[in-house]
């Protein structure tokens, strides 16, 4: 039996080949935002074409299962540990750690509309990498004080960022922008992560400490 998106391309297809319609007609249908428009010889005057991005068309819940994420139990929003390093940094070289730490670790993180990363900070520096899905909003705010909003997404003719460092004391926090349906991301932890060198941020604390960042604040903790 032909599904209704089935059919939505068929006649989609035939309007576009007869060159009697453009992509914008079909702003309204559903799988729109599935398309992906590809400009053959950007030298010459060749027309662009559309294809479909089935990638585009997974579910966070898709995502979870294909990857065997599980919820953070101190974060928010949903992960598992893809890689530890088995050498180890000895706590000697690791002033204001309570141990060895792997030399680094790295996990995916997905976002979903009805989750967050709450405000936290770690001793070791972070590197966030963009994959799939919508724009990210991540609050960092620097021991000196200073603080910023980073846009995470592939959009890098934009000016956001596929990919971003976040300073080992750096307060953080991040969620999905209005609107998006997931993001997918990974991260890089050096020295490793370790449960003791998280900490989860106080509201009202970081709300007085930093006023100019109030809103998204408490936006990102509980």
């Amino acid at each position: 039996m032909t599904t209704k998106v089935e059919k939505e391309i068929a006649i989609m297809l035939a309007g576009l080949f007869s060159e009697r319609l453009s992509i914008s007609d079909f702003a309204g249908l559903s799988w729109q935002r599935e398309l992906v428009q590809i400009q053959p010889d950007p030298t010459s005057d060749s027309p662009s074409i559309w294809i479909y991005n089935p990638v585009s068309m997974l579910t966070a819940e898709e995502i979870r299962k294909r990857l065997k994420l599980q919820p953070h139990p101190a974060e928010g929003g949903y992960f598992v540990e893809t890689y530890r390093a088995e050498l180890l940094l000895p706590q000697e070289v690791l002033p204001g750690y309570t141990g060895a730490r792997p030399v680094s670790t790295a996990i995916y993180y997905l976002l979903t509309p009805d989750s967050f990363s709450a405000m936290h900070r770690l001793r070791g520096d972070e590197i966030f990498h963009f994959y799939l899905g919508d724009p990210v909003e991540l609050l960092q705010i620097n021991a000196n004080g200073s603080g910023e909003v980073i846009v995470l997404v592939q959009d890098i003719v934009g000016g956001m960022r596929p990919q971003h460092v976040v300073a080992g004391g750096a307060w953080q926090g991040s969620r999905l922008r209005a609107g998006g349906r997931y993001a997918l991301l990974g991260t890089t932890v050096a020295p490793g992560f370790d449960y003791q060198d998280f900490e989860v941020g106080e509201r009202e604390g970081l709300m007085a400490e930093y006023p100019q960042f109030r809103e998204m604040i408490y936006a990102l903790t509980r």
